[in-house]
């Protein structure tokens, strides 16, 4: 007859929400919330504070028109302004595509396109933030450029003096063309009235963006059309705004398919990446780089190289500089058919240094769109988005380590008593730099003071670096004979640092004698409930012994849409709730794949469901 462990404080199964250093998920398909306040918040932007926070900014839709709102985040991703962000701009009209800088001092300098004039004649306003984001200009923000025109696509970088230059297109010439403008750090205009011209050429110019040169002046980079397809062009103006490389910018990217939405970064040592969507491979869109230098000359393959080829469409790139030569890009990505977000650093050549294709960074099952990242100040990053799993956009972050991993989170952390023993199995989401746990333990008699008491019982190597998730086990088979014993796991790094797992209590008092009726005897996948169903239907499935459990929905083409668990799963029966929102009417099929710890039991079963909307 088996007998049962009971563990007092948490349940049979400890589910972590909290990675052991810090409070970054490290879970892919769960991240860290900023915003989800109702109605949709989109177009995230972010920068770094002071102390090692940062300064998230958003166009928010909470009140019934767009406004402008931001949060500031500490070093472990918690929230320190108001829950759900604070109102950077509230006017009674639509303000939205905000963008975002450092103040230098804690705080943050944010511009928007802003319709108070009328939604025909949209205008560009700024204004600056404290660390505590308290506004630190006129209220209702600075005009940067109320030219009678229209304003779009407003992108900024530091002057380096404590303000900022502003970019953009607007089409006061009769076809869009690039403009900017200098404020310095009291929220006066510096250049010419409504801005200076970049590039007006006679065909449009689109997507400006920009980063410092690191002389008080800027790199902006920009979509072209003037040769009949789109092309990326650049151009580097001083501190006074004057042009300093070939009138109306130079070719980056000149490939005869078209290419669009470029980003730009300063790699920290004069010179600057660039990197765009780019059509030349079968209409398919993919991520492309080019490094210029501080003349504006390619330094890479001509027309640049591929960072990411996937045979699905990636969009919306963007990038910082890694603080090595290279850079680290991010941009939404349809492998999964829903559109994710993944992230990948290159070198000072444009050699991709993480997994091929990318390392996920949220691959949950709804969409993920628009990030954007900075970086952490430790070679690695900070990644925003907007995410629709909660049935309306929200904001989420992740963090993302310089090896292109996130940190070691302990999931889940099931015991059982077999016999004289105990069996402990947990499981892993991701690691960096993990050499493995020592399992320590602590008598609870006579009670402990403090850390005292605790003693090492095994060890059990890690995986060092993976963004898998990875099982583990051990066995304590020599139990004192006390009521109550502590169980934690000291995770320790390749470089000897360490951190601890929160502690398990085992009570073994309560340890009971369990009928066979108590027990499940076998691994079975049910029918779901209801069917057919819209949107959402019932699945339950059973295992006999702890287990990790993959359960994916495919469609008739055998396509996998979605996947619904991919963890460890204690011996019992389990309930998942499926949602099909994002799916269109048709026969779906779910399948199961468990195997058991122990490795005896591998179990697969597939069933059908019909979604009706």
């Amino acid at each position: 007859m088996k007998k049962q462990l009971s563990l007092t404080a948490l349940s049979l199964i400890v589910l972590f929400s909290n990675s052991i250093y810090s409070q970054w998920s490290t879970d892919p398909t769960v991240n860290n919330p900023i915003c989800t306040q109702a109605n949709s918040q989109t177009q995230p932007v972010i920068t770094n504070g002071s102390d090692g926070s940062f300064i998230i900014t958003w166009t928010d839709n909470r009140n019934g028109n767009l406004d402008i709102y931001a949060q500031r985040i500490n070093s472990t991703g918690d929230s320190q302004w108001a829950a759900d962000g604070i109102a950077i701009n509230s006017f009674t009209t639509d303000q939205d595509g905000p963008t975002i800088i450092s103040d230098g001092s804690g705080g943050a300098i944010i511009a928007w396109r802003d319709e108070r004039n009328g939604s025909f004649n949209r205008d560009i306003y700024i204004q600056r933030v404290n660390s505590s984001g308290v506004a630190q200009w006129n209220s209702d923000g600075v005009a940067v450029c109320t030219q009678g025109s229209n304003q779009f696509d407003t992108k900024i970088a530091s002057d380096g003096s404590g303000g900022a230059i502003i970019t953009w297109y607007d089409d006061r010439n009769g076809n869009y063309d690039i403009y900017a403008q200098r404020i310095n750090s009291s929220g006066i205009a510096q250049w010419t009235a409504d801005g200076v011209a970049v590039c007006i050429q006679t065909s449009p110019q689109w997507s400006p963006t920009i980063t410092s040169d690191g002389s008080s002046g800027a790199i902006i980079t920009w979509r072209d059309d003037r040769s009949g397809n789109s092309d990326i062009y650049a151009q580097r103006i001083n501190s006074s705004g004057a042009a300093l490389w070939t009138a109306n910018g130079v070719a980056v990217c000149t490939e005869g398919s078209s290419q669009d939405k470029p980003t730009i970064t300063s790699d920290g040592s004069g010179e600057a990446i660039i990197t765009w969507e780019d059509y030349r491979n079968g209409g398919i869109r993919d991520i492309y780089a080019q490094r210029i230098n501080s003349s504006g000359v390619a330094q890479w393959t001509a027309n640049g190289v591929a960072v990411i080829t996937n045979a699905s469409h990636q969009l919306n790139p963007t990038i910082i500089s890694d603080g090595s030569s290279g850079a680290i890009l991010t941009w939404s990505d349809y492998r999964n058919a829903n559109a994710d977000i993944y992230v990948q650093r290159i070198n000072s050549s444009g050699t991709a240094l993480w997994t091929a294709d990318g390392v996920a960074v949220c691959t949950n099952a709804a969409n993920q769109g628009q990030p954007t990242l900075v970086g952490d100040g430790s070679s690695g990053a900070i990644i925003t988005w907007y995410d629709d799993r909660n049935g309306n956009f929200d904001i989420y972050a992740a963090k993302i380590s310089p090896d292109g991993a996130l940190p070691v989170e302990l999931v889940s952390f099931t015991g059982q008593l077999n016999e004289n023993s105990v069996n402990f199995f947990w499981q892993t989401a991701t690691e960096v730099n993990n050499y493995g746990f020592e399992v320590q333990r602590q008598n609870s008699e006579p009670v402990p003071s403090g850390d005292e008491g605790w003693e090492a019982i095994g060890f059990v190597l890690g995986h060092g670096t993976t963004n898998s998730p990875k099982d583990y086990s051990f066995i304590d088979s020599d139990l004192p004979n006390v009521n109550e014993v502590n169980y934690r796991l000291k995770q320790i790094d390749n470089d000897g640092t360490f951190a601890y797992s929160k502690i398990v209590t085992v009570d073994l008092t309560t340890i009971t004698d369990v009928n066979d009726n108590g027990i499940v005897h076998e691994f079975a996948l049910e029918q779901n409930y209801p069917n057919p169903f819209n949107p959402a239907t019932t699945i339950r499935f059973s295992v006999a012994s702890a287990s990790r459990v993959n359960i994916t929905v495919s469609n008739v083409l055998g396509q996998q849409v979605m996947e619904l668990v991919n963890d460890l799963r204690s011996a019992g029966n389990h309930e998942i709730t499926f949602n099909a929102n994002n799916l269109a009417t048709g026969v779906y099929i779910y399948k199961i794949n468990a195997i058991s710890i122990d490795g005896k039991t591998n179990f697969t079963n597939t069933r059908k469901m019909i979604l009706m909307k």
